[in-house]
């Protein structure tokens, strides 16, 4: 079995099909992108991947586990899926909620329990990583998209996850700023992440060695 494995999902919001009959694997270790016009189920396959929702019809295993309402309902399963799973939105500022860039990127550790030299640590390398720590002490919701972007994804890889999942990572970002995101997800692929991204960039699409799923309009993986 596939480390992560998608098995003829359906979804849908009320009489709108968002899925049909969607069907993915992913090894670990692989990079995937997944492509296809707007409103073709990208978002809401990435939201099943990472137990937001959960399928109509189908299954879905990760590690060769069901994902499901009754295994996610347990909160120690639930707590050591979401370490394991991270998922950077859209639209960065939906997960950006705390006072400064700091505390922010400290969260997930705190919650995980670890002690503070720990955490501190956690925050810096990433930080240093993403060359923001200069921002560490502004307020989220004052800096740049680029800047936002940059935010979560350090609050995200603060909490060490194998799989990172991104929704359309480059929207409405600056060319400088697409080009260190494209850096910075080669550089965590090279390190062992699964990377899973939804998007329609070509300069994205290009400027990394992944598989390409593709979506069309009848919200099918062709």
């Amino acid at each position: 079995m596939s480390y992560i494995e998608l098995k003829d999902i359906c979804f849908s919001y009320g009489d709108i099909i968002a899925l049909r009959h969607a069907s993915l694997s992913v090894e670990k270790g692989e990079i995937v992108m997944i492509t296809g016009p707007n409103g073709c189920g990208k978002s809401t396959l990435l939201n099943i991947m990472t137990g937001l929702i959960y399928p109509e019809y189908g299954e879905y295993n990760f590690e060769g586990i069901a994902i499901n309402n009754r295994y996610l309902n347990d909160k120690k399963a639930a707590k050591l899926f979401h370490k394991k799973v991270g998922y950077i939105f859209q639209n960065s500022e939906v997960q950006l909620f705390c006072g400064n860039v700091f505390d922010e990127v400290a969260f997930g550790p705190m919650q995980m329990g670890l002690c503070d030299e720990e955490v501190k640590k956690r925050v810096t390398d990433c930080l240093t990583l993403l060359n923001i720590t200069q921002l560490k002490e502004r307020v989220p919701y004052h800096l740049s998209g680029g800047e936002k972007k940059k935010v979560a994804i350090a609050s995200i890889l603060a909490v060490d996850p194998d799989v990172l999942i991104l929704d359309e990572p480059l929207s409405g970002l600056d060319r400088a700023s697409k080009d260190s995101i494209i850096e910075l997800l080669k550089m965590l692929h090279g390190s062992g992440k699964t990377i899973i991204v939804s998007t329609h960039d070509e300069l994205l699409i290009n400027g990394i060695d992944a598989r390409i799923v593709v979506m069309d309009e009848e919200h099918k993986i062709i």
